[in-house]
């Protein structure tokens, strides 16, 4: 699915550690190179989720002091993927995207700001 600048997935529940691959795709998107926006460095930070206080609500978030953090260029037209490393339940994986676009701009109907697509997959440890 399409994220804009921020996505996040918690995990609540899983049979112990394992490993986190958080795939980040513009696939879908492929505009001419000559006016196509520049590919956004995209960070994924995962670590033990926390009851906090978010825009003044009590939501998920991560702890202070997380797993581990990669970022990643992702171009238009292609797609790259991160592996983490994750421990048992509950942990929070948050994506940020440093650069959006609005495909409206580049003559599709899609008026939405995007940044990349996200997909998260959970392969638990042998």
């Amino acid at each position: 699915a399409w994220m804009g600048s921020f996505g996040a997935y918690n995990r609540f529940a899983t049979a112990g550690r394992g490993e986190l691959a958080v795939t980040l795709s513009r696939t879908a998107f492929c505009p001419e190179a000559s006016v196509a926006p520049p590919a956004p460095r995209v960070t994924v930070t995962v670590g033990p989720l926390v009851m906090g206080v978010r825009n003044g609500e009590r939501a998920p978030v991560l702890e202070d002091v997380f797993w581990e953090r990669r970022t990643r260029v992702v171009p238009n037209c292609e797609a790259r993927q991160v592996r983490l490393p994750v421990d048992s339940a509950p942990w929070r994986v948050e994506v940020s995207a440093d650069r959006t676009f609005k495909p409206a701009d580049f003559g599709f109907p899609d008026t939405r700001i995007l940044g990349v697509m996200v997909a998260f997959r959970l392969e638990p440890a042998r």
